[in-house]
């Protein structure tokens, strides 16, 4: 007969523990069925492959802390129900806490998703280290490119070539997330403006 050298207690915890999978793109947004585990984790942890940001917007927002080496965070989970924010269940802390038996939750990416990660790159790409080209461009120096992929997309549908039609297509992402930001910081001060010119 084999005897468990875990307790009943122990792998109650365990069972109760969670790794939620965050999707990095959607900021601090987590799946419903992560509300329940948090209520009744004992300790909640920050990944170290999440970014900095969301790595202070969770242990503001839901105390989360550092999370510790992989041994102790599994240890601590046999002693209560902890629940560990990760981006990547191949994370060392997410795979030790799977391993042991902790349930995974992950936060569906809604339809449209992979746009916020064309904006991020494109972030990236305007600010400062990134691309010079990128950077450099403004609504009036993208209405050149506008036009030509304009045409050559209404060129492709003359043509019915999906091929052509695809790829044209695939420039217009592009040049909508090279101008979103300058858009937002656009309305942005014009909202400033108006608000500190407006009476009372």
């Amino acid at each position: 007969m084999t005897v468990s050298s875990e307790s009943p207690l122990s792998q109650s915890a365990i069972s109760s523990s969670a790794v939620v999978v965050v999707d990095p793109r959607l900021g601090g947004v987590l799946p419903a069925a992560a509300t329940r585990v948090l209520r009744t984790a004992s300790r909640a942890y920050a990944g170290a492959d999440l970014p900095a940001d969301l790595v202070a917007l969770f242990g503001s927002e839901l105390n989360a802390e550092p999370a510790p080496e992989p041994g102790v965070l599994a240890r601590e989970a046999a002693d209560g129900p902890v629940v560990l924010l990760t981006s990547d269940t191949e994370d060392p802390a997410a795979a030790a806490l799977v391993a042991s038996g902790a349930r995974v939750i992950t936060t569906p990416a809604p339809p449209g998703a992979e746009l916020l990660s064309a904006v991020a790159v494109m972030n990236r790409l305007r600010s400062p280290g990134g691309c010079p080209w990128d950077a450099a461009q403004t609504h009036d120096s993208l209405r050149q490119y506008l036009v030509e992929e304009t045409y050559e997309l209404l060129d492709a549908i003359a043509d019915a070539d999906r091929v052509a039609m695809r790829e044209e297509l695939g420039c217009w992402p592009k040049r909508m997330a090279i101008s979103m930001p300058s858009a937002t910081r656009s309305l942005i001060r014009s909202r400033v403006i108006n608000s500190s010119s407006s009476p009372g």
